[in-house]
């Protein structure tokens, strides 16, 4: 496999996952128990998928980058 070929499916997973953490994915919005404990008390708050959207997309757009520069050069 050549360097442009791995960049490129890497791309397209984080992409993937970009749209599927979206704001408007009906499933991005619902919410999930997250427990912790603290001090010897469990204190539980509720999370949504739309928290893991900002960093994939950076990583999604650096990917992007790589994998255009990848296929320029080779």
């Amino acid at each position: 496999m050549s360097l442009t070929i791995i960049t490129g499916w890497i791309a397209a997973v984080l992409l993937f996952f970009n749209f599927a953490t979206c704001l408007a994915m009906p499933w991005a919005n619902k919410k999930f128990q997250e427990c912790e404990e603290c001090d010897g008390k469990k204190e539980c708050h509720a999370i949504t998928l739309c928290r893991f959207h900002k960093p994939i997309v950076f990583l999604s757009i650096l990917a992007i980058i790589i994998h255009i520069i990848a296929a320029l050069t080779a």
